[in-house]
């Protein structure tokens, strides 16, 4: 009998667990991590978006988004482009 544990680091605030990483990776921007071991990142707020990555709460999130798209259906790899999902 073998027994699998599975250590999920305690990632800080402003970043996630990735699980195929098994690493702490930084919140993109247009996210958030509020809480130290989070599993994702949390969007901000419609119409806002962080600047720079690894932001820590919602308050980060500012502005007013004006999305200029040079090749129509560009979209980020995870689904967004900078806060409007694709």
């Amino acid at each position: 009998m073998s027994v699998f544990l599975h250590f999920i680091a305690r990632c800080p605030v402003g970043t996630y667990y990735d699980r195929p990483a098994d690493d702490c990776l930084l919140c993109p921007e247009g996210t958030y991590s509020p809480r130290e071991g989070a599993l994702a990142c949390e969007r901000c707020p419609e119409g806002t978006w962080t600047l720079g990555t690894r932001k820590e709460n919602f308050t980060a999130c500012t502005g007013t988004i004006i999305a200029l798209v040079l090749n129509v259906g560009s979209c980020l790899g995870d689904g967004f482009m900078r806060g409007l999902e694709c």
